[in-house]
């Protein structure tokens, strides 16, 4: 609807927002604030795993989205400060556009730094500081140049095994081409795959050993 036009004696025009119309949530970066930091202790950062981001390199983002039933919702999501302003620029775009829902946004924290309790949440979060799944090498999450996006819709699949396990109706090609349009799905054609591709980053979907559907990352691992 085209905001009405109100016309003063003075020669004033004011533009009247329609009833009922709202702004977007705010967006923002920010360093990590004290009591953040203060909760990460010992859940997604842990002094004794040597290589992951450290405080002054980590930012905090706050992101609008929608989420499965169309509301409008703000979360938040900590990353490398390197790559803020990307992942920034990607759900803001994604929110404006309407074209991708998210199941929630909350730090990994809320589930004491749990990788498996996040993702059964289907939580989208950013830094952990932690070993890749499956593996010694220290994960690209620890780096804060990951994401993982509604985990429980776009499961990691290897070697037989999903994770998590209530994503195994969603873990096959085939399973996820009938589901294509199910809300937060995400194939090489949604929006977030393409906006991510688009500032370089890349999607494990498209990993040939395994696949990680709900993974984007700035190093390709």
């Amino acid at each position: 609807m085209i905001p009405r036009l109100a016309t003063f004696s003075l020669g004033l025009v004011l533009l009247i927002a329609p009833a009922g119309a709202t702004s977007p949530p705010a967006s923002s970066i920010s360093p990590v604030p004290d009591a953040v930091w203060a909760e990460m202790q010992g859940k997604s950062f842990n002094p004794d795993i040597k290589g992951c981001a450290g405080r002054d390199e980590l930012r905090l983002l706050v992101l609008p989205y929608r989420d499965y039933e169309g509301k409008t919702q703000q979360g938040r999501m900590i990353v490398h400060r390197d790559v803020a302003e990307v992942v920034r620029a990607v759900f803001v775009q994604l929110y404006a556009d309407n074209s991708f829902a998210i199941a929630r946004m909350e730090l990994v924290d809320a589930y004491g730094g749990d990788d498996d309790a996040s993702m059964a949440a289907n939580n989208t979060s950013g830094y952990n500081c932690r070993a890749a799944a499956g593996s010694a090498r220290l994960s690209s999450h620890a780096r804060g140049i990951a994401i993982d996006v509604n985990p429980r819709t776009n499961p990691f699949v290897r070697e037989g095994t999903t994770s998590p396990p209530a994503g195994e109706d969603l873990d096959t090609p085939e399973e996820r081409e009938a589901h294509a349009s199910a809300p937060g799905l995400i194939s090489a054609t949604s929006a977030i795959t393409k906006a991510f591709a688009a500032k370089g980053w890349t999607w494990g979907g498209t990993w040939k050993s395994s696949k990680d559907y709900q993974h984007f990352s700035a190093d390709g691992h």
